[in-house]
């Protein structure tokens, strides 16, 4: 979706695209788009107003906007930037990780954040101004606000039904037994055929 958003704006913004992105790369985004670069991602969404790429997101809209304000706090305060996120284990830094199912690792008492998603929080806390979300803003439009960019939804819809484990279920006996339903008589057992 995002490659056919890139090539639908091509014809358009062509001479202003090969400003930044050489013609050969271009053509290897086109083949793989998931080797886009943040920085060439970060160029192309700012230039032609193309979404982020989805490579860099995660799925915010679970959260809301206070969660993820706290989740940039936390890692603005006490985190260590670079190729990837370190900061110590606070628990409700692990839930809001997990809500957003944001890859992640804790090792001894601190949270690593993998390489793709590091690079966006590390743009938004070096290069914009934190400011708290409005009242009842989810954190996916509160992360577009914040940045300036236009941020897509990962999840469409979701349908969700649990699931159990029916070799572990114990026999179901209805009382009176069900033979008026299914009329077999007495003879029968386990084996009704």
């Amino acid at each position: 979706e995002w490659c056919a958003e890139l090539k639908d704006k091509l014809p358009t913004f062509l001479d202003k695209i090969k400003s930044f992105v050489a013609e050969e790369r271009l053509n290897k985004i086109f083949e793989d788009p998931n080797k886009v670069s943040f920085d060439e991602a970060l160029l192309l969404s700012k230039v032609i107003s193309l979404p982020l790429h989805p490579k860099f997101l995660n799925f915010w809209e679970f959260c809301s906007g206070e969660e993820v304000f706290t989740l940039l706090l936390e890692i603005k305060e006490k985190g260590t930037l670079g190729q990837e996120i370190i900061l110590p284990f606070v628990g409700k830094v692990k839930t809001i990780l997990e809500k957003a199912l944001v890859p992640h690792f804790v090792l001894e008492d601190k949270i690593k954040i993998n390489e793709d998603t590091s690079k966006f929080l590390c743009y938004l806390i070096e290069k914009t101004h934190l400011l708290a979300p409005n009242e009842r803003e989810d954190g996916l439009s509160y992360l577009s606000r914040l940045s300036g960019l236009t941020l897509r939804k990962l999840s469409g819809s979701v349908v969700s039904a649990r699931v159990g484990r029916p070799e572990a279920a114990k026999p179901r006996y209805m009382d009176p037994p069900t033979n008026v339903l299914f009329p077999i008589g007495n003879s029968g057992g386990a084996s009704r055929n």
